[in-house]
């Protein structure tokens, strides 16, 4: 009790579950009526649209929330050109309301992704018996579309709500108390250790509700995929408003999601190298270390997760130990640090120190972070793998360790390394891990965005944002050629 009232932790709470809801619900709002309309409706920039409409995903929610703020702070752009028209209306865009609308700007994605992929899996013969039955427009929503859409939709919220109580650098930038901010803040600022993971305790119970409701969504609610020669629906024809109304609409949300913010952070890199002086030279090193980080981080994911993945393909048993490592992917970065440095405590003598400062305690917390995005491509493409190549294999091949590398990791070359880039993206964007479990000299574009955002210094911090968001092209690349969004037509 006495935790609950010294840190406030009704209020933290209380404002995790308000930013969180906001989280969800513009996410919802905003990804769903895009799927919907770019399934079955057809309109100017549809098929480039239906892909770059994703491309939201390439920022660092941190790096969306800095842009947002200097926009609409009172020495923004906008206050100031309202001011200038005298209208003097009191704006406190640094809030949790802010935050909840960056946050549903950033994740949209995965509940576009999650009900376009629930859209598409619909047979045109659906629609057509539905017809044939007498049923109109509003009751095969009701029937037939509905029944197929809410668990993506629930899918979808469930991981849209887990990056929300997730995320650091945005809530700090907002001056939001989240609960990643109140470890963060109660780890350093106070040195209260103990009390830091209780409230990381806490947190953890809070991702784990979340996770155990995907896996029992997962077991309640099982898709099938449609053959690819099942027909699938056929967009319909609007007339010439209705046309302009869905273009207007999507290219709006794609402005303001995506090309805005963009052009906002070349507009500020371009005053910070022209006005302010900044020397390229100065974030050479930090360039470089994130690319080091992401780049073995990124091996030792995948090395595991490839390993992994394999053994548990032959052993059932150890299936488990893959459910535990892949549920990491919830558990905040500020949550993980000051678990994985109280676990390392307990090592006797020195050894704690001594890993600690090799960087040990930064590379477990990177494997156990970004396992699940390493794993699930590659147990998907291990599973669409026939048993009979493992059986016809063991006959052929006389040394069973040899198996692997000549009939399994051939046929998952591609997977791996849309896999791999997608964790060394990942890697490369985190903020809270690599901030509070790095030894001495380790700054990274994460950190040094942190820091200048710390100090009030924007424009500095504009540079190392616009190299994240660079680097966060690699995987939407991947994504856009790879994974399968086939225009219904």
């Amino acid at each position: 009790m006495m935790l609950w009232s010294q840190y406030t932790l009704g209020a933290v709470f209380s404002e995790t579950a308000q930013v969180v809801a906001m989280a969800v619900t513009l996410s919802l709002l905003i990804g769903v009526p895009l799927a919907f309309v770019s399934v079955f409706f057809r309109f100017p920039g549809r098929r480039f649209l239906s892909h770059a409409v994703i491309l939201p995903l390439i920022f660092p929610t941190y790096v969306l929330a800095f842009v947002w703020i200097g926009w609409m702070d009172y020495s923004g752009p906008v206050q100031t050109w309202l001011r200038d028209i005298g209208l003097m209306i009191p704006l406190s865009f640094r809030s949790k309301w802010g935050l909840g609308w960056v946050m549903g700007l950033a994740y949209y994605p995965y509940v576009y992704l999650l009900a376009r992929h629930a859209f598409l899996s619909l047979s045109v013969r659906l629609f057509e018996t539905s017809y044939s039955l007498g049923l109109r427009f509003p009751q095969v929503c009701r029937y037939v579309i509905w029944p197929v859409l809410w668990p993506a939709l629930l899918a979808g919220g469930i991981l849209v709500g887990l990056e929300a109580l997730a995320d650091f650098g945005a809530a700090v930038m907002f001056g939001v108390q989240s609960l990643t901010t109140t470890v963060y803040k109660v780890w350093y600022g106070y040195f209260a250790f103990g009390d830091a993971m209780k409230i990381a305790g806490l947190h953890v119970g809070i991702v784990l509700a979340f996770i155990g409701g995907d896996i029992w969504l997962k077991k309640r609610y099982r898709t099938h995929e449609m053959g690819r020669n099942v027909a699938r629906v056929s967009a319909f024809d609007l007339g010439p408003v209705g046309q302009a109304l869905c273009a207007i609409g999507i290219w709006g949300i794609w402005g303001i999601a995506f090309a805005l913010p963009v052009l906002g952070l070349i507009g500020l890199s371009w005053t910070a190298l022209m006005t302010h002086g900044v020397q390229i030279s100065t974030f050479v090193a930090p360039t470089v270390m994130t690319l080091k980080l992401a780049a073995w981080g990124s091996v030792l994911v995948m090395v595991l997760a490839l390993g992994l993945a394999w053994v548990s393909r032959r052993l059932r048993a150890i299936r488990w130990l893959e459910t535990c490592l892949v549920a990491g992917y919830g558990i905040p970065g500020t949550v993980l640090s000051v678990t994985l440095f109280t676990v390392f405590g307990l090592l006797p003598n020195r050894i704690g120190p001594f890993l600690a400062g090799t960087g040990a305690i930064l590379w477990v917390g990177y494997l156990i972070r970004f396992f699940a995005a390493g794993h699930a491509p590659l147990s998907r493409a291990l599973q669409r793998i026939p048993n009979h190549i493992d059986e016809v294999a063991g006959l052929l091949e006389p040394r069973p360790w040899r198996i692997p590398f000549r009939v399994h990791f051939p046929l998952l070359k591609i997977p791996a390394l849309g896999a791999g880039m997608l964790v060394f993206v990942e890697i490369a964007k985190e903020m809270p891990l690599t901030l509070m479990s790095r030894p001495f000299g380790w700054d990274t574009l994460a950190v040094s965005i942190f820091s200048y955002t710390s100090n009030g210094e924007w424009v500095m911090a504009a540079i190392p944002a616009l190299g994240l968001t660079l680097i966060g092209f690699l995987p939407i690349m991947v994504l856009w050629h790879a994974v399968d969004m086939p225009d219904p037509d």
